[in-house]
């Protein structure tokens, strides 16, 4: 169910508490683009969508900050209680999410720009198809949770919780591949190293696209779902033999 923050006795409050969801959401747009830029770069070798990905990333900070300041304005103004403060105690918990997910989609566009500036030997197909997955896997959960960002809906933000795990069952299962491949040398051995770190960058975003679910769950329900265990299991990819 879609939710309003609106109906507060003081009408002002609920424009300031509009402006800020407004806001959260103009960060979170702005992390999305960084996410899809970042993995532009991932499967296309684009190296100049991963360095767009760089230089917007002070954008991300600045707008963190904006967010910030307004959130302390708020509290030193209102003094909100109850509801109102979890609301605004929420949106501050996204912020710093929503940033996170930058500083995540900021690795991968590096790692990008090192393992692609190298040369054209990689082998994206056995080094990288595991990464590329799990990218595809990292935006659907993003998308998802800046859906439920918007609309405030506990129930769809549920849904996203219930994929619990698995992004982590995917990065250890492409951990196992990338070990079994031959080192040969060390430049491939480098290679595998950012292989790693991209695919643990990528289950990252997926841990904040969760943890902006839950904040949602918060919001609407006063439960907080941090850390409670997902009773569906969650089905290891199948692998190749």
């Amino acid at each position: 169910m879609v939710q309003s923050l609106e109906g507060h006795s003081v009408r002002r409050f609920d424009g300031e508490l509009n402006s800020l969801h407004t806001q959260v959401l103009e960060i979170s747009g702005l992390a999305m683009d960084q996410a899809r830029q970042a993995l532009r770069a991932l499967y296309d070798r684009d190296l100049d969508a991963a360095r767009k990905v760089i230089l917007r990333e002070r954008d991300v900070d600045a707008l963190e900050v904006k967010v910030d300041e307004q959130i302390v304005a708020m509290l030193a103004r209102r003094a909100p209680l109850a509801l109102d403060l979890r609301i605004i105690i929420s949106f501050s918990k996204m912020v710093t999410h929503l940033e996170r997910i930058g500083d995540e989609a900021m690795r991968v566009a590096e790692l990008c720009l090192r393992l692609y500036e190298a040369g054209s030997d990689i082998d994206g197909n056995a080094l990288l198809a595991d990464a590329y997955a799990m990218g595809r896997g990292a935006e659907r959960m993003l998308s998802h949770a800046l859906e439920v960002i918007d609309t405030l809906d506990a129930e769809r933000a549920k849904e996203l919780l219930a994929d619990r795990g698995r992004l982590q069952v995917e990065f250890e299962t492409g951990l196992r591949r990338l070990a079994s491949l031959s080192p040969g040398d060390s430049h491939t051995a480098a290679q595998g190293i950012d292989a790693v770190l991209i695919m643990k960058a990528l289950e990252r975003i997926g841990d904040h696209a969760r943890n902006l679910a839950e904040y949602v769950v918060y919001i609407v329900s006063g439960t907080d779902v941090r850390h409670q265990q997902n009773l569906r299991p969650v089905q290891e990819p199948h692998r190749p033999g």
